[in-house]
């Protein structure tokens, strides 16, 4: 009876897995990771702690190993260096010592990402290219998976493009045809398991995707009517501006930033997979696009769902008050919107959109659009919007209370407040003048020309 090495077994996949691997099938299933997963394993199942880096941590497990699945990769936004230290380097490491170890069969877990055409600041689908390069120039017997985008609940690719499509308004990075085949998780696990349990190890690369081809924005635009039961107003961001700016802020606030360039070349390359006797295999069962987000998003979660208005209610809140509102309060905001004819006389372009979405989107954006705003645009939406709640709370209860809480008795710390407070006003007003001007100009020049037209 063989036994199995899985690299990342406590990650996204790793661990949706090792929940459906039959351990009577196995000897001994070694686990390698920083930290122990939580839950009940089967008594032949063993963590092992360790980095894919630090060979010594873990060679003496591959001597008694067949097969190799390595999963442990950096994702998300990492330094580049880290891309290519853990993707490529250990990649290397780990063929490296099962070779010298005797395994035979090796599960390597790609991305799509790896054969996009324009991946020149994606360093994370550089890396895992790379990786496969050492697959491939490697003496043992492999499999390259390169899965598309995976859905599943506790997928953090699925909780960005979840809180993405839930806005009032869907910011679509580029033109928003680039085409996807996402992939549900069990659907991806399965097709694992197959290449294990029916040895595909034949030195073959499988694409897997799901059945269903679609564009970045019918998913986006899919999933916002899942919660709101109507189709979104969207805003296209000019990828092209978007990326160069990013790039340019990489050089200086790289660990500050919430994505890196790189990251958007996803919304500007095509993710769909070529045909290959895995995916033939699969296809049938596999489920299409709404089946998976009905998965993702039951129908008792999506009941409960408040209104785009609640939303943003609650999200203006978070950034005035740093508090939860009232129902009291989210209903008079819903009920001022619905009346207000101040608000509906106010700028509706696309840029005033763009500025409302992105201060709904996050507390930190917020701060970037409440600093430009109050220079540039004191009449936006987004300013006369803020008023209007902070007119509400401060005549209700218990939330006028966070109005009247007295100044610091110290001149000395109100005066070191004030001067902070300056601070991180005027970097938020440089900041969001570099990235707002220009996407300012753009989104008229459009109205412009569609007015033209």
């Amino acid at each position: 009876m063989s036994s199995l090495f899985i690299t990342g077994f406590s990650g996204f996949i790793g661990s949706n897995l090792l929940r459906r691997i039959d351990p009577r099938k196995y000897q001994k299933v070694y686990g390698l990771g920083r930290t122990q997963p939580a839950g009940h394993f089967p008594e032949n199942f063993q963590f092992v702690k360790g980095c894919i880096c630090d060979t010594d941590s873990y060679a003496r497990y591959l001597n008694s190993c067949d097969t190799v699945i390595h999963l442990a990769a950096a994702t998300g936004k990492a330094m580049p260096a880290e891309y290519f230290k853990v993707n490529t380097r250990g990649t290397e490491l780990l063929i490296e010592q099962s070779q010298q170890s005797g395994v035979k069969n090796f599960l390597y877990v790609s991305t799509i990402a790896a054969k996009f055409a324009d991946k020149n600041l994606y360093y994370y689908a550089q890396s895992k290219e790379q990786g496969e390069h050492a697959v491939t120039g490697s003496r043992l017997n492999y499999a390259i998976v390169r899965p598309t985008i995976v859905i599943g609940k506790e997928a953090v690719i699925w909780k960005t493009l979840s809180n993405l499509a839930r806005k009032p308004v869907l910011l679509m990075l580029g033109d928003g045809t680039a085409r996807i085949q996402p992939i549900y998780i069990e659907d991806l696990v399965d097709c694992l398991l197959t290449i294990l349990d029916s040895n595909y190890f034949s030195n073959e690369v499988y694409e897997l995707g799901g059945p269903e081809e679609i564009t970045f924005e019918h998913l986006l635009k899919r999933i916002h009517h899942l919660y709101h039961a109507k189709d979104p107003s969207v805003v296209h961001i000019p990828l092209k501006l978007l990326s160069a700016t990013l790039s340019f802020l990489e050089k200086r606030f790289y660990s500050v930033l919430p994505i890196n360039a790189g990251q958007l070349c996803a919304f500007n390359n095509d993710g769909t997979i070529e045909m290959n006797r895995l995916f033939r295999v699969a296809a049938p069962q596999m489920r299409n696009v709404d089946s998976m987000l009905q998965q993702v998003v039951p129908a008792s979660n999506r009941a409960v769902l408040v209104s785009a208005l609640d939303q943003e209610c609650i999200a203006f809140s978070h950034y005035l008050v740093r508090r939860n509102p009232s129902r009291y309060v989210v209903d008079k905001y819903c009920e001022a919107n619905a009346t207000g004819s101040f608000i509906e006389s106010c700028e509706t372009n696309h840029f005033d959109r763009l500025l409302l979405s992105l201060a709904v989107a996050h507390p930190g954006l917020a701060k970037l659009v409440d600093s430009y705003t109050g220079i540039f645009l004191k009449s936006a939406t987004v300013r006369n919007k803020w008023i209007l709640l902070l007119a509400i709370m401060e005549s209700s209860a218990p939330s006028y209370e966070y109005f009247d809480s007295p100044d610091s008795s110290s001149r000395s710390l109100l005066f070191a407040q004030m001067i902070w407070q300056g601070m991180v006003f005027l970097t938020c007003l440089c900041l969001s003048t570099i990235v707002l001007t220009p996407l300012r100009v753009i989104l008229a020049l459009y109205s412009t020309l569609m007015g033209r037209n």
